[in-house]
């Protein structure tokens, strides 16, 4: 009886470790700099999401570099303040899932009476590290015409992916994945 209890624990917390590991939130990061480059410490930015309003404060280091993890995906405004510099304002920040987005800032020096408000949307390079992602929406899902409703045909909006189905060695149709080149040896397959 006491094992069955201990089994039952034990998969329950093996499923919620699942749960957990699956994430749904992004990275913002990079550097406060002034006009002439040198870094801005103690900056303080304000991440604020647009839709929930969500706020996460994070502040520059000695070298003028931030971090801010674990962010809800959304659009986003940062606002930027260091003593002896004018607030910065960036509307239009878009994070997806799982997204190491790389964003510098550069203070202009004045009094905290103007405020510098940047509106046009910055494309976010991603210099953090060399990972590629897309997210299917369920818009898309949704919509898309899908034959069959074979969800692997969704791998086709991805660049970098070549798949195609075939019929296996048991007969069987199977699906096969090539990921940026990554050599023929049926790693990717799925039947």
């Amino acid at each position: 009886m006491k094992l069955s209890r201990l089994l039952a624990v034990a998969a329950i917390l093996m499923t919620t470790a699942s749960v957990w590991a699956q994430l749904a939130t992004a990275t913002l990061f990079g550097t406060i700099t002034d006009s002439t480059g040198a870094v801005v410490p103690n900056a303080t930015i304000k991440l604020t999401q647009v839709d929930t309003n969500f706020t996460r404060i994070v502040n520059s280091n000695d070298q003028g570099e931030y971090r801010a993890e674990f962010l809800p995906v959304g659009s986003y405004t940062a606002r930027v303040e260091a003593s002896t510099f004018q607030p910065f304002e960036q509307k239009g920040i878009a994070l997806t899932a799982t997204q190491s987005a790389n964003l510098n800032f550069t203070l202009s020096v004045g009094t905290s009476t103007t405020v510098v408000e940047v509106t046009s949307a910055v494309p976010l390079v991603n210099l953090g590290n060399s990972t590629l992602s897309r997210t299917v929406d369920s818009i898309e899902v949704d919509n898309l015409p899908l034959v069959g409703r074979n969800a692997y045909r969704l791998l086709d909006l991805t660049s970098g992916i070549q798949s195609n189905t075939f019929e296996n060695t048991v007969g069987f149709p199977a699906q096969h994945v090539i990921i940026n080149g990554s050599p023929d040896d049926l790693v990717g397959e799925v039947s």
